[in-house]
């Protein structure tokens, strides 16, 4: 209900609780370094990392195809194929497709 969802979102990837860095001046969690954070911009660096690990390993791939890995070996979850097109990003999976690309 907090993050984005639609026609526009291909893939889910995990984004509650996520344990992250925070500002180093007072913020909503308090005058910490680290703490729980929630919503897109966590999913994103997800699905950005996993881009970024099949082209490091597949350096010859495009990005089609490497979107194509991404899509194609998602696990199946709720909201896939309504709130988002695909399912949850599975980078083990991710890997094999892009080897068999």
């Amino acid at each position: 209900s907090f993050s984005n969802f639609g026609d526009g979102v291909d893939v889910a990837a995990p984004g509650v609780n996520i344990f992250s860095t925070l500002p180093t001046f007072p913020n909503s969690e308090g005058p910490l370094n680290f703490g729980s954070l929630s919503g897109t911009s966590q999913a994103t660096p997800f699905v950005a990392g996993l881009a970024g690990l099949i082209k490091a390993t597949f350096p010859s791939l495009t990005n089609v195809q490497i979107r194509q890995a991404i899509e194609s070996s998602t696990d199946d979850v709720p909201g896939a194929g309504t709130l988002y097109k695909f399912g949850r990003i599975n980078a083990n999976s991710a890997m094999i497709a892009a080897g068999e690309l």
